[in-house]
C-alpha cells in the first residue's frame, strides 16, 4: 500500500512542482514562451484525457497492476528525453 501511495503522489508531484518550473526550463533551453505555453498546456490536455481512459482500465483490471505497470513503463519511456541535448 505504501509503494501505491508514493507512486500516486510522485504523479501529482510531476503537475504540481514540474509545471510551475517550466519557465525556468524554457530560459535555460531557449525556447520562447509560446513554446513552453503550449507544452503546459499539452501536458494538461493529455492528463485530462487520459484519466477517464486509464480510470475505466483499473476498474476492468485492478487499480494495483495498471499503476505497477505504469510504472515500470515509464522509465523506458522517459529516456529518450534524458537523451535530449536541446528541445528539439
Amino acid at each position: 500500500m505504501v509503494i501505491l501511495f508514493l507512486i500516486v503522489f510522485i504523479g501529482l508531484v510531476g503537475f504540481g512542482i514540474i509545471l510551475p518550473l517550466f519557465p525556468f526550463y524554457a530560459e535555460r533551453f531557449g525556447a520562447s514562451p509560446e513554446v513552453i505555453t503550449w507544452t503546459m498546456a499539452a501536458f494538461t490536455l493529455a492528463q485530462a484525457v487520459g484519466t477517464p481512459i486509464w480510470g475505466r482500465i483499473s476498474d476492468a483490471y485492478g487499480r494495483r497492476i495498471v499503476i505497477l505497470r505504469s510504472a515500470g513503463v515509464l522509465p523506458a519511456l522517459s529516456r529518450p528525453a534524458l537523451k535530449a541535448g536541446t528541445k528539439f
